[in-house]
């Protein structure tokens, strides 16, 4: 299965661990009515960020720190206001200086999917370094399945 290809399962919320409470608000639609794709990824980064600060002390400015490398965005169906809006995460893949994980944006069904790819770097040197095992540990006992 390609990176940009998502399971069946992933449309289910039995495949996330790690939930984020986000809703809908009038700003987020489009000139069509329904949630743009820009609001969308906002609230796919509102998970990311609130995992990032729960599993890496300090962040964000810790002394390693993921950067997205890639995104990649399917939309199951259209999302309106008001909706009430849980997003699911889960870390799908490590890699020696990355993670692979996968989010679900919810409300009464999947309303879309990201797979997204983090390099850790050094704040410093902003080279991709291996993540401390500290952060590791939180990164797998908050969110990986």
């Amino acid at each position: 299965m390609s990176v940009a290809e998502f399971a069946p399962k992933l449309k289910e919320r039995a495949a996330y661990k790690f939930w984020v409470k986000e809703h809908v608000r009038f700003t987020d639609l489009d000139a069509l009515g329904h949630v743009s794709a820009v609001r969308t990824n906002e609230y796919f980064n509102s998970a990311r960020a609130s995992l990032f600060k729960k599993a890496i002390k300090n962040w964000p400015q810790a002394e390693q720190l993921p950067v997205l490398k890639l995104s990649i965005v399917q939309n199951e169906r259209e999302m309106h206001f008001p909706s009430d809006l849980d997003v699911g995460l889960m870390i799908e893949k490590w890699g020696r200086t990355s993670l692979t994980m996968v989010l679900g944006v919810f409300g009464s069904e999947c309303f879309a999917l990201s797979r997204n790819v983090f390099v850790f770097i050094d704040a410093k040197s902003r080279q991709p370094v291996v993540p401390d095992a500290a952060s590791k540990d939180s990164f797998i006992k908050l969110a990986e399945i």
